[in-house]
């Protein structure tokens, strides 16, 4: 007992690396084993785009097993059509690139001579500009050195004693040092020693690519064949008890990747369509094949636009001697890429793979640093997959709230956060993104009222202090009157209450600054609605409170409070209050955003109150 007792409190830091060492464990084991990870992943990802059109061919009444055989077989053909029409293109190619290579050769000569009007007056601004700072740096004069001065007296010497005939300095100098002459590296090569080592040398990049496409073929059939019992065994690994967490997460990562992937072949083929057709109206040779490789090219993030780019680009500066050609092409890349970027991509999956932007550059740096540029490739499917299990696994939530898209703080919560730190623009842009069609009671009901209750509840329990609380009520005060600017017009359109239905209206704060803040809300509220709204403030007793109760004859008192220090405040001026006016109406008003409830039930009891409301637009109502 005691042995144990002392060893627990020297193992419990070491309790801490346990999380850190694990995921080090996880992260090396996914770096060595990447040369079997990355095959499978490949075919996972195509059999996710695959097993669709297996599902739908079956609901014909195929059989799974001829199902996917016509849908390999059909996937299969259709690479190898592509790689047909890219390499008969490209072998085109080839053969007229020495035609292009004087146009690149000139052009290349004009940008060195200058000889294009603005490329000319550029440089000679910058030759002048040069020349201005030459003058102005202190020119640095040689200081003599005892070598220097050998060699000085050595070449006057020789210069006299000669007469006319002399030798040039660099010889006389060349003729004090001994200079060593420098390695030349050696680089020895190995010949094959016979026809068929250099045939076998040939063959090998062959044959090495035809095995991993072999290889993926057998893993993709082998999946999409046996995909309900993968799924099967999966559950099985998790447990009997976590069947149904297991099959939500394994059907929303498929569908996620499964569109994702649907869609993004669909865009990048539309988009390799466009670029084909525009090159060739712009006039640039084998425009078939710079449209194959920028659709297949795109399916890498962030580099492939750019490299599919840069070929056409390149091309065309080769082929004609003006630039117009060349500004068209970079025209044409930009112009489609900001459409699928801003528009399409948007539209069709980036809300679907419920990553953040952020995330996915992140993503994409972690998995290019772990498998080069396939993880590159595989980047966004995988981080889909672990944001899904992040989702759904509570040890792993982390993940899903680093990675997904989705608000990972409520509005409320949100707007609190911005007043803390000061960014009232931040928070201003934050309501009026989020009050589209709603109305002035409702945002201060969802928004501004939680974020005060927010505040109150830190103030409380010691960690905001009264200037960063009076801080986030003027950002409050700050945005509600810009919350009643914006809702001018819609209030203007609504009818408000007729003259005979209008009521006198006492609004009392119970207890502080922030219950003062709420009355104000409630007073601008009340008084577009065409009541007559008058409050009162905290400073004054509860005696001079109610002699100014008595001096307005309101309709009806309401009675703000925020907090549960301002209930008791507000029970003890409602049993004042009762006891000097017995026929007063009387309605208090608990805005708390958590506990509402219990404070109403509370002070409802005392009897007090005729009545409790927790929202604004209750408190409209019930006037």
């Amino acid at each position: 007992m005691t042995r144990s007792s002392s060893v627990l409190p020297l193992a419990r830091p070491l309790l801490r690396f346990i999380p850190l060492a694990s995921w080090a464990i996880v992260i090396a084991g996914l770096y060595f084993a990447r040369e079997v990870l990355i095959p499978i992943s490949v075919a996972t990802l195509l059999s996710f785009l695959l097993a669709p059109l297996v599902a739908r061919l079956e609901k014909f009444g195929l059989r799974r097993m001829w199902a996917t055989v016509f849908i390999v077989i059909i996937a299969l053909g259709f690479i190898g059509a592509l790689g047909y029409v890219v390499g008969n293109q490209f072998a085109d190619l080839a053969s007229k690139l020495p035609q292009y290579k004087g146009t690149l050769t000139q052009k290349v000569r004009n940008l060195k001579s200058g000889d294009h009007p603005t490329l000319g007056h550029v440089r000679e601004a910058l030759s002048d500009l040069s020349r201005e700072i030459g003058e102005l740096s202190p020119v640095a004069k040689p200081t003599a050195k005892a070598d220097g001065d050998k060699i000085s007296s050595d070449v006057n010497g020789i210069s006299h004693g000669v007469g006319t005939a002399s030798l040039p300095v660099a010889d006389v100098v060349s003729t004090s040092s001994t200079a060593q002459p420098e390695g030349v590296p050696v680089r020895i090569m190995e010949m094959p020693t016979s026809y068929v080592d250099a045939f076998t040398a040939a063959l090998t990049p062959l044959l090495s690519t035809i095995a991993v496409i072999a290889l993926l073929t057998l893993f993709v059939f082998v999946m999409l064949l046996h995909l309900d019992d993968l799924r099967d065994r999966v559950i099985r690994l998790a447990g009997h008890s976590r069947i149904r967490l297991t099959t939500e997460a394994l059907n929303e990562a498929g569908s996620r990747v499964s569109h994702f992937l649907i869609m993004q072949v669909s865009l990048n083929a539309a988009y390799g369509v466009i670029i084909g057709i525009g090159l060739g109206f712009i006039g640039i040779p084998n425009a078939i094949l710079w449209g194959a490789l920028t659709a297949v090219l795109r399916f890498i993030p962030y580099v492939g636009i750019v490299t599919a780019a840069s070929l056409p680009v390149f091309l065309s500066m080769a082929i004609f001697h003006g630039w117009t050609h060349t500004a068209l092409t970079l025209g044409l890349f930009a112009i489609v890429e900001i459409a699928c970027f801003n528009v399409f991509e948007p539209l069709l999956y980036a809300k679907s793979t419920g990553i953040s932007p952020v995330a996915v550059v992140v993503s994409a740096v972690f998995w290019t640093w772990l498998w080069g540029w396939m993880g590159l490739l595989l980047s966004m499917p995988l981080t889909v997959c672990v944001s899904v299990l992040g989702r759904h696994i509570p040890q792993l939530n982390f993940l899903h709230i680093i990675l997904g898209n989705e608000p990972v703080l409520s509005l409320d919560e949100r707007l609190y956060n911005r007043l803390l730190a000061g960014d009232l623009e931040g928070g201003r842009r934050l309501l009026r993104e989020n009050s589209e069609d709603r109305s002035a009671a409702s945002i201060l009901d969802g928004i501004l009222l939680p974020a005060l209750s927010l505040a109150k509840q830190d103030r409380n329990d010691g960690s905001l202090s009264g200037d960063l609380e009076r801080h986030v009520n003027n950002g409050v005060r700050y945005l509600l009157k810009d919350v009643l600017d914006t809702d001018a017009d819609v209030a203007a359109n609504k009818q408000t209450v007729s003259s005979s239905n209008s009521r006198k209206v006492m609004v009392v704060p119970a207890h502080d600054d922030s219950d003062e803040l709420t009355a104000q809300m409630l007073v601008s509220l009340l008084g577009r609605k065409g009541h007559q709204a008058k409050m009162t403030y905290t400073k004054s007793l509860a005696s001079e409170l109610i002699e100014e109760v008595a001096s307005f004859n309101p309709d009806v008192v309401v009675v703000c409070a925020l907090s549960d220090t301002a209930v008791r405040h507000a029970r003890y001026f409602c049993k004042r209050l009762r006891e000097a006016q017995p026929d007063i109406r009387i309605i208090t008003g608990l805005w708390a955003k958590s506990g509402s409830s219990t404070m109403a039930s509370q002070s409802a009891a005392t009897g007090f109150a005729d009545g409790v409301v927790t929202t604004m637009g209750d408190a409209i109502a019930k006037v």
